[in-house]
């Protein structure tokens, strides 16, 4: 199972946040195509969106069908199944998209444009690829991670142990989604607390439960497992080691 992040470039942002600081019929626009969006993260990879003559890029239509969002789906370094799904361009309202009159779609003519005079943007990882932030305190310690351009983030809870002062614990069920975070952005923030863990040289246990999200308890096999934390198998949960 690949664990899809939603990237928006600073392009589509900037034309969401013009949409939405206008008219009524303006802010609807907006709606439709973060709609589209949304379609396409449901599936990225849905055979539906790829095109021939758009290669590596691929395009999913708004309900109206008037606008089309492009996008590319980037691997993301080190987990394998982790993928950013890119969305670089949206057509304006002066091109929007129509197959039915004569000649080339105005709105894969506006965006083939845009793309071969090099204007579109490149993915790069340290520039979209998040805000991950630690926060220790004397019994627990708190953890974010949040995309550039994305509202959402993933959050997390570790508690101290009373015994251990160097053993931090928490369940699954203490991965929190904020807004509308994909399990992406939780493999991300897995990710980053086992590294800081492994460098600060302390002992991480995360237990996570049957009656867990399945998604989620997916989720954590494949990250933690990949990442080489021991997995010790109870009745009730599943227990990762570091």
């Amino acid at each position: 199972m690949a664990n899809y992040l939603k990237v928006l470039s600073d392009y589509i942002i900037g034309e969401l946040n013009n949409y939405k600081s206008g008219s009524d019929e303006d802010k609807q626009k907006a709606l439709r195509i973060e709609d589209a969006i949304d379609k396409a993260m449901a599936d990225p990879e849905y055979d539906k969106w790829k095109r021939p003559y758009l290669t590596p890029y691929r395009q999913v239509h708004d309900s109206t069908k008037r606008f089309t969002v492009y996008f590319k789906i980037e691997e993301i370094k080190p987990l394998k199944d982790s993928k950013a799904v890119f969305f670089v361009f949206v057509n304006s309202p002066d091109e929007l998209h129509d197959t039915r009159r004569y000649g080339e779609d105005p709105s894969l003519v506006e965006f083939t444009k845009y793309k071969d005079s090099g204007n579109l943007e490149p993915f790069v990882p340290e520039y979209y690829l998040g805000n991950y932030r630690s926060r220790f305190q004397s019994t627990y310690a708190q953890f974010l991670y949040k995309l550039r351009n994305n509202s959402s983030q993933a959050q997390a809870i570790l508690n101290q142990d009373d015994n251990n002062p160097n053993l931090w614990t928490c369940s699954g069920g203490a991965f929190l989604s904020v807004g509308d975070s994909e399990l992406g952005q939780s493999a991300q923030l897995l990710l980053k607390i086992v590294e800081e863990f492994r460098g600060r040289g302390c002992n991480l246990t995360i237990d996570v439960y049957n009656y867990d999200d399945d998604d989620k308890k997916k989720l954590h096999d494949e990250v933690l497992t990949e990442l080489g934390l021991r997995k010790i198998i109870f009745e009730d949960f599943i227990r990762y080691e570091l």
